[in-house]
């Protein structure tokens, strides 16, 4: 357990619907039922951040910030995926459904406008001032086949784009294709991304549901109660946001960006140039076995999490790919919801775009490469090396956000210094299970592209997810790049080097000296890497 932040955010979510006080940070760090036992707590026995309906202005996060910032058609940036939904839907139980939504999850009705004297600003309006019939559309697909269908989707999602406008609180469009009386339809979500995030899908889906169930057998919805509003959480960002402690943080965010990293191409990236229209796209699939290993053999064995195992991969390839030791800097992708810097904040059904990012630097030092890519007992070193690189990270990386954006102090300093060129970010896993209403249909995650001629954040980025399939669950990796900087021969050689390196990972898994813990598992005693290692080679030799 623990091994993936996104299913323990759901797992901390079920623990406070049963009544229990259970934190992310306590998941991780115990990672069985048994450890979990010990910390968990009755519901109340810990103070709760005082309740709010959300309603009111609210701070620009770091995020948005980010988004601002990158320039062209953010107005359309979204995030998109389909659910199936029963052939007998009635449009005006789908529509009650809707606007119970809007109205329990706050966010949703957010604008974004000017103030001539702060800059932007966000602001979340009453719930019922956002109307469910003006945010569904119904179109006729009945008769068509699955590639019709799809046509039809791609077309009406793009209209259902070109209808966001965050500046007029047009945030929410869904587009039902009514497939007849006799087969499923399905139903098209487009939400700005201000308003949404990988964690919030797997809060509005399942309340849609709930409350469509509820509509349709003639009983009044009643969602389970949101804890932190993400206007509270928005105002907590700026408060820690200026917490002595976390501008010491800067130093360590300094050290980590600086240093030459070597060029990807002739020419530095170009805005103008580097857009998501003009980038190149790659999809792979990882092997069901190799993925087994990289979700529960390796965490359990090296009590790490997902991202550990991703990243010690990447940062392998990547170091071939190159043709040089040494470093790897990125950016890597957070959920953002660190409620334990907040007593009493419950973000685990909070709706809303949390995100942060940070840099970090992988220096796989002197450790035997050839050895690692071949399995060897020098795979588990470089995994237990970049876990402590990661486990030093302040607080997963929120501050780097805070203190680069709501802090004027420090908030220059940082943007001088590089942006790193790659970009990382492993989304979790979200199940679709096939033919059932209301499960995501596979394949339509992201159906909807987001604006195209925004600059690429980072010349090559890499977003991952693990989704189920016929033989058990596999990583799907999208790859993006700035197709003028980088020739397709060649990130496909570093896509490819990257799901090696997971083979190799997983390979080592395998063998029966594999695992063991770092000094971040042992908080009693103060050993170094090394000085751990030679007393569990003792340990085995019992």
């Amino acid at each position: 357990m623990g091994g993936d932040s996104i299913l323990s955010i759901q797992l901390v979510s079920r623990a406070r619907r049963a009544g229990f006080s259970l934190s992310v940070r306590q998941v991780f760090e115990n990672r069985t039922v048994a450890e979990l036992a010990e910390v968990v707590a009755e519901a109340g026995e810990k103070p709760a951040e005082p309740g709010d309906d959300g309603v009111g202005l609210v701070p620009l996060t770091p995020i948005a910030h980010e988004l601002l910032a990158a320039g062209g058609a953010w107005q359309q940036y979204n995030q998109a995926l389909a659910i199936q939904v029963p052939a007998t839907l009635v449009p005006d139980h789908a529509v009650a459904a809707l606007q119970t939504v809007l109205d329990h999850h706050d966010a949703l009705r957010l604008r974004l406008r000017d103030d001539d004297r702060d800059g932007p600003v966000q602001e979340v309006s009453a719930a019922g001032s956002v109307r469910a019939d003006h945010c569904l559309v119904r179109v006729d697909a009945a008769g068509l086949d699955d590639d019709a269908v799809r046509r039809l989707m791609a077309e009406h999602g793009l209209a259902a784009r070109e209808q966001l406008a965050p500046g007029e609180g047009r945030m929410v469009r869904l587009v039902w294709l009514d497939r007849g009386r006799d087969r499923p339809g399905m139903l098209l979500w487009v939400l700005h991304h201000l308003v949404v995030d990988g964690v919030s899908w797997r809060v509005l889906l399942p309340d849609f549901a709930e409350a469509f169930e509820a509509v349709a057998a003639g009983r009044r919805p009643a969602l389970q109660p949101v804890g932190t509003s993400f206007r509270r959480w928005a105002q907590r960002l700026v408060d820690l946001a200026g917490e002595p402690a976390r501008q010491a943080e800067t130093a360590y965010w300094t050290r980590t960006l600086q240093g030459a990293e070597p060029a990807l191409g002739e020419r530095r990236p170009d805005p103008a140039l580097d857009t998501y229209a003009t980038a190149g796209r790659l999809s792979l699939t990882l092997s069901a076995r190799t993925t087994e290993a990289v979700l529960s053999t390796l965490p359990t064995r090296y009590r790490a999490g997902v991202d550990d195992v991703l990243l010690t991969a990447f940062a392998m390839a990547v170091t071939r790919w190159r043709g040089a030791g040494g470093s790897v800097l990125l950016m890597r992708e957070g959920h953002g919801r660190a409620e334990e810097l907040v007593a009493g904040a419950d973000l685990s059904r909070t709706v809303g775009w949390f995100t942060s990012v940070h840099p970090v630097r992988l220096d796989l030092g002197g450790t035997d490469r050839e050895d690692a890519w071949a399995g060897g007992p020098a795979a588990g070193d470089l995994l237990k090396r970049v876990k402590e690189t990661l486990r030093e990270v302040p607080d997963g990386g929120i501050g780097h956000g805070l203190l680069r954006h709501l802090n004027p102090a420090t908030a220059a300093e940082l943007a001088a210094l590089p942006v790193p060129q790659f970009g990382f970010n492993y989304m979790g896993r979200l199940a679709t299970p096939a033919a059932t209403d209301f499960a995501v249909v596979p394949g339509t995650v992201g159906a909807v592209r987001s604006a195209e001629d925004m600059p690429l954040a980072h010349p090559v980025e890499l977003g991952a997810r693990t989704v189920d399939g016929p033989d058990g669950p596999t990583l799907v990796a999208n790859w993006t790049w700035a197709a003028g900087l980088l020739p397709q021969d060649r990130l496909e050689e570093l896509a490819h080097g990257w799901f090696r390196a997971l083979d190799a990972l997983a390979a080592h898994a395998e063998r029966s000296d594999a695992g063991g813990f770092t000094p971040s598992d042992l908080s009693l005693i103060s050993l170094n890497q090394g000085e751990l290692d030679s007393l569990q080679a003792e340990w085995r030799a019992l």
